[in-house]
């Protein structure tokens, strides 16, 4: 059975400077402009952290997306690079389209290594420079082809936001 684990802490809130759980950061300083502020926000998944039994399908809900809040896109970086399920990938999307923003793609072994979909992409909301959120949702990771060990694998998720603060 596939595990849906939500590491946002359920209390995570954007502000657009900081997260209500310490799990997310927003990386430098958010620009704010007329209606809305814009921020990086950043997320570690740590792979022997994850409980329960892996599997190829798990799916973990990594950054809390209020409502009002357009991504423009997610990417991840290797911190630590998984030697033992090498055939495994990760997708990042959300609970509409779970590739939406990357298509599953297997991290490198090569630390430092950024994964991001080209601009302009195939993959759903690529195609559209991103996605509006009217409702709070999740950006997920969806692991795919082969579980995670629990020895190693560290990744951290990123998403460029832009916070309305106001509804459409």
């Amino acid at each position: 059975m596939a595990l849906l684990i939500d590491f946002t802490g359920a209390a995570t809130v954007h502000s657009g400077a900081t997260f209500a759980n310490s799990n997310v950061t927003d990386i430098g300083t958010p620009y704010h402009s007329p209606g809305g502020v814009w921020s990086i926000a950043k997320v570690r998944l740590d792979t022997a952290n994850v409980p329960g039994t892996k599997t190829s399908t798990d799916v973990y809900q990594m950054i809390a997306v209020p409502a009002y809040t357009w991504c423009l896109g997610c990417w991840f970086k290797v911190i630590e690079a998984e030697l033992t399920a090498t055939t495994a990938t990760i997708a990042i999307g959300d609970g509409d389209s779970t590739a939406g923003y990357l298509t599953a793609v297997q991290p490198s072994t090569t630390v430092g290594t950024i994964h991001a979909p080209l601009y302009g992409g195939s993959e759903a909301f690529n195609v559209k420079a991103g996605r509006m959120y009217p409702a709070a949702d999740t950006i997920d990771v969806l692991v795919g082809t082969a579980a995670f060990t629990s020895s190693n694998g560290v990744y951290d998720i990123y998403a460029l936001l832009m916070s309305y603060n106001v509804p459409f």
